[in-house]
């Protein structure tokens, strides 16, 4: 299958792009900025802003391809509060711009369109286990743009008729992560703190709180399973609805520590409109087969690993 990936060179491009080559697909991948070093070099790259849907039509038209996963988004909730306008810009008018290309270049073409748990937003205040059929009432500029996202994907679906399907993605752990978020944060601190005499200090914001995460190895297998057996239309939570609170992480991550590290609540590290459980439900995903086969914790370490050799 030849696949066209938008943010490939991104966290979950990179190994989902590894994950299908070793399935022998043919994958074409889209970066905005400057190609990283690590970049696969058997992926055939294209330079492209998303948004611009004269380039998307370009590259599908070339590529030609038989399915697409748009990952490329800003993809930073806590972020979204100071980049409102282009949080808007890049995650709903860059799908606009796929939308259209398929469209235009590659009607019969397959697009999975990565969103996320995040557009939930407030039900998670009201209601465990959130299922797809639940209503989205999100409450931050990135859950509002990934709603806005999906409607036009269901609306291109169903005006167009083309084979749309929704991912909706809980937090993914791994080798890469940004370091915007609070894991590589977390091991960030913890590698200077091995590394320092003096600052034996962790700090976090809330971890009274229960969250979801996968190894986003699994992330990437469920992704490649759709592309195969999802149903058209369709959404798909991408979860095995199992939460873990935020302190059990950060002991697990204080035991892999060097040095005895003391765990400090900082109140510029709190978030509001925090919901104290985000739960969804997986059950469609899982009848299509899908298990997780790889440990959160294993991602955790992998992470500590990284910013070891980063400090």
């Amino acid at each position: 299958m030849k696949v066209l990936i938008t943010g490939a060179d991104g966290f979950l491009g990179r190994y989902l792009a590894a994950a299908l080559l070793d399935q022998q697909h043919v994958v074409c991948g889209i970066h905005h900025g400057p190609l990283k070093k690590a970049a696969n070099p058997k992926v055939l790259w294209w330079r492209a802003d998303v948004t611009d849907t004269r380039s998307m039509r370009r590259i599908v038209g070339e590529f030609r391809p038989q399915a697409v996963v748009h990952l490329a988004a800003m993809a930073v909730p806590r972020l979204s509060w100071s980049a409102i306008p282009e949080t808007f810009r890049v995650n709903v008018r860059g799908t606009l711009s796929v939308l259209e290309a398929l469209r235009l270049e590659a009607p019969a073409a397959r697009l999975l369109f990565a969103s996320s748990i995040q557009v939930y937003g407030q039900q998670f205040q009201w209601k465990s286990h959130l299922r797809e059929e639940d209503i989205p009432w999100p409450h931050s500029p990135y859950g509002a743009s990934k709603a806005v996202a999906e409607l036009a994907c269901l609306n291109y679906a169903a005006q167009a008729g083309l084979d749309v399907i929704i991912m909706r993605l809980t937090n993914s752990l791994g080798k890469g992560l940004s370091a915007e978020l609070v894991f590589p944060e977390w091991c960030r601190q913890i590698a200077g703190a091995e590394r320092s005499s003096s600052r034996r200090v962790l700090e976090t914001g809330n971890l009274g709180v229960w969250r979801e995460f996968l190894n986003v190895k699994d992330t990437a297998a469920a992704m490649e399973l759709l592309l195969r057996r999802g149903r058209r239309g369709q959404i798909y939570n991408i979860c095995t609805g199992r939460v873990e609170l935020l302190k059990g992480y950060v002991d697990f991550l204080r035991r892999q520590s060097a040095v005895p590290l003391k765990v400090v609540t900082r109140k510029a590290r709190l978030r509001p409109m925090d919901p104290r459980v985000m739960s969804t439900a997986g059950r469609k995903i899982r009848k299509l087969g899908w298990r997780p086969q790889h440990s959160v914790r294993a991602a955790l370490t992998e992470i500590l690993s990284e910013w070891r050799q980063r400090e």
